[in-house]
């Protein structure tokens, strides 16, 4: 499975996966992983290439292009109606 990195800026990646983009932005105290991807199994790995800040993962939904790599995360952040999905 490949991935592209692409650098927006100084502190904000998007990584295309498999026609679906996820993202990566910091801050100066913590790094936020916008959704992981469809088919990187590695989003943790690929954000922590990048940055040193600890990490926190918000999806934006929870279908399965948007939640691929949640499982290196301990925490996700969500809207809770999404659950259900």
């Amino acid at each position: 499975m490949s991935y592209k990195i692409n650098k927006i800026d100084k502190q904000t990646w998007s990584i295309e996966d498999a026609g679906v983009r996820f993202f990566i932005l910091t801050g100066t105290e913590k790094g936020l992983v916008i959704d992981s991807g469809m088919t990187t199994k590695n989003a943790r790995e690929i954000a922590e290439s990048l940055t040193d800040l600890p990490l926190q993962l918000l999806n934006t939904h929870a279908d399965m292009d948007h939640t691929a790599g949640n499982d290196a995360f301990d925490t996700a952040f969500m809207n809770p109606a999404e659950y259900v999905n």
